[in-house]
């Protein structure tokens, strides 16, 4: 049972993280640094501003896997698509998946001129 409980304590953990991100990261870049840079020198700082770099392209990765994208209907820019647009997408996955059951796989092919 503890394992359970420890498992559960860290996905919890992790997805706090992840929601709070943004703040962390200033935190870190912010006030941490400066102790750093104040005791142990800008090299401390500069390290400490690497591993930050490093978690936020995982934490960037985990939030652009986790929310879908839609682009705009001006086509300027991206949004992050609504449970009720999934909901459309799962009714009209079954006749796409069918349509390409009946007529087999759907190639694209581009050409590229100069």
């Amino acid at each position: 049972m503890s394992f359970t409980l420890v498992l559960a304590a860290g996905v919890i953990m992790a997805a706090l993280a992840v929601a709070y991100w943004d703040r962390i990261k200033r935190w870190l870049d912010d006030i941490v640094a400066n102790k750093l840079e104040k005791i142990f020198g800008y090299g401390a700082r500069q390290r400490l501003h690497h591993a930050v770099s490093i978690a936020d392209r995982v934490v960037g990765g985990i939030r652009n896997r986790v929310f879908i994208y839609v682009k705009r209907a001006n086509g300027a820019g991206y949004e992050k698509m609504q449970e009720k647009i999934i909901q459309d997408f799962d009714i009209a996955g079954e006749d796409i998946v069918k349509e390409i059951s009946e007529k087999g796989p759907v190639i694209q092919e581009f050409t590229y001129t100069e």
